[in-house]
């Protein structure tokens, strides 16, 4: 089963409320854990492989070098 998105939505809208800097994807689908997303992390199973999903380090760090 998946992860709730509400818990990630009402930690955005506690940030926002606070003024806080935040940055938030929400990915359509795809099962909890992806870690990478690529095929240096999952083992094997292509369900772990999503380009789409993938993108979140690189969004991560560019974030986190603008803050």
């Amino acid at each position: 089963p998946a992860v709730p998105v509400s818990g990630s939505l009402l930690l955005a809208h506690e940030y926002a409320k606070k003024g806080m800097k935040f940055e938030l994807h929400v990915f359509p689908d795809g099962p909890h854990g992806l870690a990478l997303a690529n095929k240096a992390t999952s083992f094997g199973n292509p369900d772990q492989e999503r380009p789409d999903v993938e993108q979140w380090i690189p969004l991560s760090l560019r974030w986190m070098n603008s803050i």
